[in-house]
């Protein structure tokens, strides 16, 4: 979820409370799985505006690892799925498709190899993100577990 975190960050703005909840016990736990089966989380963003992330791990193989978004406000909504592959604007009653996001671009792919070469090169340079950025988006996942583990909701910090 933490890309979709970075997504709201983007457009909706900094996120200061998130409260989470999980589901567990439906999925066996092994030496190499050991997170919730699925998760809600709730974002209130510095707004003042509300967002919602679910995310599971039950999904049948031939959806794992779809993910989208929609934000919705006043006269304006804007979707996407990588499934579909098109970033659906709607403004006002016009809506405006943008297909150039291709569902081959597997951008996934392309951050885990720059990534990968930033550490064996040891040289960032093919980094895209700026290291303040990652970390702003690191803090609400840290938020987020708390959340998960507490049933509490968590302040994010520097949020």
């Amino acid at each position: 979820a933490c890309h979709v975190y970075d997504i709201f960050r983007c457009l909706v703005g900094e996120v200061v409370r998130v409260s989470a909840i999980k589901a567990e016990g439906f999925t066996p736990k092994s030496d190499v799985y050991d997170i919730e089966d699925a998760g809600v989380v709730t974002l209130q963003f510095a707004s003042g505006a509300v967002g919602q992330v679910s995310c599971t791990v039950m999904a049948p193989s031939a959806v794992a690892g779809e993910y989208g978004f929609r934000i919705t406000a006043p006269d304006l909504s804007v979707s996407f799925s990588n499934r579909e592959g098109v970033l659906h604007v709607v403004d006002g009653s016009t809506q405006r498709d943008d297909d150039s996001i291709s569902k081959a671009n597997d951008c996934e792919a392309e951050m885990l190899r720059r990534f990968l070469g930033a550490i064996r090169s040891g040289c960032g340079t093919g980094i895209l993100t700026p290291y303040a950025e990652a970390v702003r988006s690191l803090r609400i996942g840290i938020s987020v577990a708390e959340s998960l583990e507490t049933g509490r909701p968590v302040d994010v910090p520097g949020g």
